[in-house]
Parts: structure tokens; sequence; C-alpha cells
């Protein structure tokens, strides 16, 4: 899986967009920005819920950004 920060996503040519949403080998998936008055916390959560959709499994990190 390669997670791709939305902006550079959405700053691809479309044509390589639309490759990528027709492969599931690697699955290419744009992480969102956040939304503006979303605090960390939140942010954090629809990320974690969003990768858990795409992976099938909970990944969590410590403060730090390290793997717990």
């Amino acid at each position: 899986m390669i997670a791709v920060h939305e902006p550079f996503h959405s700053a691809l040519d479309k044509e390589l967009r639309r490759r990528f949403d027709a492969t599931t080998e690697p699955l290419v998936v744009a992480l969102p920005a956040g939304e503006p008055g979303e605090g960390d916390g939140g942010r954090r959560e629809r990320l974690m819920k969003m990768l858990w959709q795409a992976v099938g499994y909970e990944i969590t990190f410590d403060a730090e950004g390290g793997k717990e």
C-alpha cells in the first residue's frame, strides 16, 4: 500500500490517478489533508479508520510517532 498526502495525489496527472484507481497492486490511497478547525486527534482517528478499512488491520503509533 502506498499512502499519498491528498494535495500531492490531486496534483498528479489525471491519467496516472486513473491508473492508480484501477490497480490493486500496489494499492494507492490518498490521505486527506484535514478539515478546517479539526484538531490532530480528529484527523488521526479519521486516518486510522481509513487505513484500517484499506488494509484490514489497525496500526497504532505512540506519541512520538513510533510503532507501539
